[in-house]
């Protein structure tokens, strides 16, 4: 019998801290490791519904599908936002219709996060 398989989607955010980092950006108090899991048979509609979703952003607010949507730049307005006029209050509508719209769809998340200033005392 064949076992089942799932397809994950890793990233990071911040830097891991590992000695002698690459510097390519300041030191952040924080790394954090999240995950997307989907299993085999649904990673084609979860693609399709993520890129139907990308579309409506792009439709209805201006997003370019290819920008990255950062958690901070809902609350800043910066990176996909920029230039676009949406009001603070519209993109935390934004990204509430998106985490509830994630919860539609079949995949889980998690994610890791580490404090760095705390784990290393």
């Amino acid at each position: 019998m064949r076992k089942p398989v799932y397809l994950c989607y890793f990233d990071e955010s911040g830097d891991s801290g590992v000695p002698d980092p690459p510097v390519v950006m300041p030191p952040t108090d924080c790394f954090v490791l999240a995950c997307v899991v989907t299993h085999e048979t649904d990673w084609l509609t979860t693609l399709d519904a993520l890129i139907s979703l990308r579309r409506r952003l792009r439709d209805n607010y201006g997003i370019k599908p290819s920008g990255e949507l950062k958690g901070a730049h809902f609350r800043t307005g910066k990176g996909a936002f920029t230039g676009l006029g949406i009001t603070r209050r519209a993109r935390m509508t934004i990204y509430n219709e998106m985490m509830n719209y994630q919860s539609t769809l079949p995949l889980q998340t998690f994610a890791i996060a580490i404090h760095k200033l705390e784990a290393s005392q």
